[in-house]
């Protein structure tokens, strides 16, 4: 995946220029639907080679692994026989007719971008954006429990989360190519904020809306951040740039962990659930902090293009 993931969307952004959130989005959200669809094939196939003991030697999920690693590298290698980059000036009509999108006319190496003011903001910006999806995500059937619902109506919201954060890479990356990346960024961290506060006071059947509607605005994150880095520091070079700001991520994904995780061990000390809740605040903190910080970088580019 870290091989593949930004090489992908740098390339297919290029083929679209004009379009680079829709075309972002399909790529993410395929991510998303893979781990919807590969979910329920890998159990099965767990369950065919069983356990330790078998023929295999290895058991299950190494003789499934083995299983995935053919079934990748056959996709990897047709996929990337079609992987290639179009010809100078593709689209360039369709990118001087589309300004709220069109990006930088210079295209930044990973040496240049990252000497940069808008690099640190934009991965500053990814890592505080993040939290509160990623937090829902690992807690989805626990909160759902501690909310009232039953265990499968607790396991819908899980579903839920999981659908709803494909189909928001997809639709707001769609978005942002008509309201530009910032504006549609800040609307999804406005949203997602109350949604975070929203888990301390929703109950019952509720609560699978809001798992849903966190996914949702979860999703469009993912899709516009791919976007938003080629906009600041162009295409050419964006599978090499998207990498550095990807560290984002992984940032924000340790920092959901460690907060979510210890208020997790609280709740599971006390037995309550509820404890858990603390973790949700600091998620909304987390996205209003993500705001300002964007709302600088969006000053700070406007600066930059008028110079």
């Amino acid at each position: 995946m870290g091989l593949t993931y930004s090489t992908t969307i740098a390339c297919a952004q290029k083929w679209y220029p004009h379009k680079k959130g829709m075309i972002t989005g399909v790529i993410v959200a395929s991510l998303g639907f893979g781990g919807v669809v590969f979910t329920p094939v890998i159990e099965w196939l767990i369950s065919i080679f069983g356990g330790v003991g078998t023929i295999y030697q290895i058991g299950g999920e190494m003789a499934t692994l083995r299983v995935l690693a053919i079934v990748f590298f056959v996709v990897c290698a047709v996929g990337s026989i079609f992987t290639v980059e179009p010809p100078e000036g593709h689209m360039a009509d369709k990118i001087a007719a589309n300004p709220k999108t069109a990006g930088t006319a210079r295209s930044f190496t990973s040496s240049e971008m990252i000497k940069t003011p808008q690099f640190y903001l934009l991965t500053a910006a990814f890592i505080f954006s993040v939290v509160g999806g990623l937090m829902m995500i690992g807690f989805a059937h626990p909160i759902a429990v501690a909310h009232g619902l039953p265990e499968a109506a607790a396991t819908i919201g899980v579903l839920a989360i999981t659908l709803f954060n494909s189909v928001g890479r997809l639709v707001w990356g769609m978005v942002s190519d008509k309201l530009g990346r910032i504006p549609t960024l800040l609307m999804l961290l406005v949203s997602s904020a109350a949604l975070s506060l929203a888990v301390n006071v929703v109950s019952g059947y509720a609560i699978i809306v809001l798992i849903a509607l966190i996914g949702l605005s979860f999703g469009g994150l993912l899709s516009n951040y791919p976007a938003l880095t080629s906009d600041l520091f162009g295409s050419k070079f964006m599978g090499a740039n998207y990498g550095f700001v990807l560290i984002g991520f992984g940032v924000g994904a340790i920092l959901a962990s460690q907060i979510a995780g210890h208020f997790a061990n609280i709740a599971q000390y006390y037995d309550d659930i509820s404890r858990l809740s603390p973790a949700f605040m600091f998620a909304a903190a987390f996205a209003a902090l993500a705001i300002g910080i964007l709302i600088i970088l969006r000053l700070l580019d406007k600066k930059r293009r008028a110079a």
